[in-house]
């Protein structure tokens, strides 16, 4: 594994101009270890590039003027183009700049704490650690190898990556690496109680709106799968972007009687965005949703599937039956 991370730190240091990407909908963990990352290498004086075309999402209200958070849409040359927590092309929010990186005979590395997907065969060099909680860890461990300053602001990033991708440490894989990361990043200076807030805090009313929707509407079936739906029409009403809904399927997940949880998220053009978690050790929700052309993690996990809210709500009962 260390070899990996020495190979990766070589292309860095051999390379000027460098693209970030990672996926759409991007939580603390992807938005949180790619920027930590930027911040490092552009302070090396190399010129970076994050190619998105999304927001950044509220999570990171408390640090923006701390980052750098400028983005392109459209492919730019660059040396290498390295790709954050996603294991599929179709994840990331612009899937074209890797088949044009790759058309440009450029490499592309993958950091990423999930199971293996269509990346490794056509990254140069795959990443992939489960043992460890989440991409933020992951970067933490590299930045270690390559002995940099850690500051504040970059502590920070990490820590809230590996809180909102643990549930502040809560989740199953966290593991005795994922305390001891803490605790250096904490020691570096990372901002807990911000981190805490921002992740954990008060929610405005219209998300707790949304909530109580989701709440309401909730069924639990024979096989102890709590499954519940959000409407485009939802998030209209309560003017809300698609981000708002992230925290749903993590607080449900508290319903003690559920051992599955699945949150359906109508999106535009005939998408239904699919969030699932898992308490239960025998069920694998990444499982699941790799029949749909998606995946995550064992406990958390998620897919983009076409369809109706009802269609798609059967696929996901006939499946959770199937593995239970």
């Amino acid at each position: 594994m260390s070899n990996i991370q020495e190979k990766i730190i070589e292309e860095i240091n051999n390379s000027k101009k460098i693209g970030f990407i990672t996926h759409k909908d991007g939580d603390g963990d992807a938005f949180g270890s790619m920027l930590a990352l930027e911040k490092i290498i552009s302070e090396r004086g190399k010129e970076t590039i994050i190619f998105s075309n999304e927001k950044l999402p509220n999570l990171f209200d408390f640090i923006k003027e701390d980052i750098n958070y400028k983005t392109q849409e459209k492919y730019s040359e660059i040396d290498i183009l390295i790709c954050f927590d996603a294991n599929t092309i179709k994840r990331f929010t612009i899937p074209e700049i890797l088949d044009e990186t790759k058309k440009d005979g450029k490499k592309i590395i993958v950091i990423d704490h999930h199971i293996n997907g269509e990346l490794e065969k056509i990254s140069d060099i795959y990443w992939r650690d489960l043992t460890l909680s989440s991409t933020a860890e992951m970067v933490h461990k590299l930045l270690g190898k390559m002995k940099v300053n850690i500051d504040k602001t970059v502590a920070t990033l990490l820590l809230l990556g590996i809180e909102t991708d643990t549930l502040s440490l809560q989740f199953t894989n966290t593991a005795p690496t994922t305390f001891r990361a803490v605790a250096d990043l904490l020691n570096k200076g990372a901002r807990l109680k911000s981190v805490v807030e921002s992740a954990f805090g008060g929610k405005p009313i219209p998300t707790v709106k949304l909530l109580g929707r989701a709440i309401n509407r909730m069924k639990i079936n024979e096989d102890a799968l709590a499954y519940t739906y959000l409407t485009l029409n939802d998030m209209k009403e309560l003017d809300l972007t698609e981000q708002a809904a992230s925290g749903v399927a993590n607080f449900l997940e508290q319903v003690k009687e559920a051992k599955v949880v699945a949150v359906l998220q109508e999106r535009e053009n005939g998408i239904i965005k699919v969030s699932m978690r898992s308490n239960n050790s025998n069920m694998n929700v990444s499982t699941i949703c790799e029949l749909f052309g998606g995946g995550g993690h064992a406990k958390a996990s998620g897919a983009e599937i076409e369809g109706t809210i009802e269609s798609v709500s059967k696929k996901i009962i006939d499946a959770v039956k199937k593995h239970s």
